[in-house]
């Protein structure tokens, strides 16, 4: 348990401080955005509205990106990077080191996606105390995360399908992340990752009742995931 406590501490070591000088600028730009929006609109048509005129979700799909780009990074060689000297210390099958880092990215991806739930709470709340033009309500707020494709899709409420998409989406994201790197380091190309973090920013903001679209996005990133694993598989089979 110790050799796995040890893949755990050195993928925190080198992501930790990255991510979170990347959330701080997405919520920081995000929240830029909506004040220069309460003061460039006279009138607000709804909370969700407002949300829309901001542009804030484009703040929050490039941190997002960033995030996925720092994660799959980890453990690559670089110029200055001794990545494969150290991973060679640990003397961990380099697939169960794959798996075990496609889990930190996944649990790095979730804790991004609460943090931003919870920032999109404290925004519509800001909005709603700073409201000169428009008088607004708990009902209010409670419509725009059905109304607004971003804010339901970081808070789906009873639809459960969304939520399950999300969470299959961070799960896809982390395992490619992480094989990302395994091929990097044996002088390959894998790069699942990008177009699976592209489709999750353009596809992530989706309105209410859209379940066959969930499964349907549920599906394409399962099969994306399930394929970069599987060459991990493969390589390391061929070079045993």
């Amino acid at each position: 348990m110790k050799r796995y406590g040890s893949i755990w501490m050195l993928a925190a070591q080198n992501t930790l401080w990255k991510l979170l000088l990347i959330w701080a600028l997405t919520f920081l730009a995000e929240f830029g955005l909506l004040v220069l929006a309460m003061g460039r609109l006279d009138y607000w048509d709804g909370l969700e509205y407002l949300v829309s005129e901001s542009h804030a979700a484009l703040a929050a799909g490039a941190g997002l990106l960033a995030t996925c780009g720092v994660l799959a990074l980890n453990g690559c060689d670089g110029a200055s990077s001794r990545s494969r000297y150290t991973l060679r210390r640990l003397r961990v099958d380099e697939r169960t080191l794959t798996l075990c880092w496609g889990g930190h990215n996944a649990l790095c991806l979730l804790v991004f996606w609460g943090a931003q739930a919870a920032w999109a709470l404290f925004l519509c709340r800001f909005a709603m105390a700073h409201a000169a033009q428009t008088p607004f309500n708990a009902m209010s707020l409670f419509l725009a995360f059905f109304r607004n494709g971003f804010l339901h899709s970081l808070l789906p409420l009873q639809e459960y399908s969304r939520a399950i998409r999300n969470g299959i989406f961070l799960l896809c994201l982390g395992l490619t992340a992480a094989c990302f790197s395994y091929q990097q380091r044996h002088g390959r190309r894998g790069f699942a990752i990008l177009p699976l973090s592209v489709l999750t920013v353009v596809s992530f903001s989706q309105g209410f009742a859209m379940a066959e679209t969930d499964i349907a996005l549920s599906a394409v990133a399962l099969f994306t995931a399930a394929g970069a694993v599987w060459n991990v598989w493969r390589c390391y089979e061929d070079e045993a």
